[in-house]
């Protein structure tokens, strides 16, 4: 870690890559003492690759789902790092095919105190596939429809995965409860 020091007399904290810059090895540094670009890739994609995930647990067969929490607009973060706004979740468990709704608040309908924010590896990447209305029509609440997908899908390959999910007990923040919908992004029926 870096420490530099301002006119004001604030004190900057530089983690990560100055670090590492400073630390390689007499072997892995070059006699004109320029880095080798290979030393710094690894180092480069192992601290790029780790990112926050919203681990979430399948109620079904208890499988984590992990979903990116930067590409979810930060929704259970701090209130000003939000870029969506909305209590709770609908995604589908990789595992099993059950679809349910979670959250990360308390008193919101699929909150549990197993569901965490946690720093890990990114595998694939994850996106919003539509947003779901609950049945009650004066709730104003959406529930947005996330999914990580590890390679991008045809529209075919889609609609037949959508087709196989199991929706029980999907329901928006407040407990309404949600029809099961083939996402938008795969166009209905």
């Amino acid at each position: 870690m870096r420490f530099l020091r301002e006119e004001s007399g604030q004190v900057l904290v530089f983690p990560g890559l100055f670090g590492a810059r400073g630390q390689l090895k007499a072997a892995e540094r070059p006699i004109d003492g320029a880095a080798k670009p290979e030393a710094f890739a690894a180092r480069e994609t192992a601290i790029r690759r780790r990112m926050a995930h919203c681990c979430f647990y399948c109620r079904w067969c208890e499988a984590p789902i992990l979903l990116q929490h930067g590409n979810m607009g930060m929704m259970f973060g701090q209130p000003a790092m939000r870029q969506i706004d909305a209590r709770s979740i609908a995604t589908v468990c990789g595992a099993c095919g059950h679809v349910g709704d979670y959250s990360l608040f308390r008193a919101c309908h699929g909150f549990e105190t197993r569901h965490k924010v946690i720093d890990t590896e990114a595998t694939g990447k994850t996106i919003l596939m539509d947003w779901l209305h609950c049945e009650e029509k004066t709730c104003s609440a959406r529930v947005p429809f996330f999914m990580t997908l590890e390679h991008p899908l045809e529209e075919m390959e889609g609609r037949k995965l959508a087709a196989s999910w199991l929706w029980e007990d999907v329901a928006c923040a407040s407990g309404h409860p949600i029809v099961a919908a083939t996402p938008t992004i795969w166009g209905k029926g």
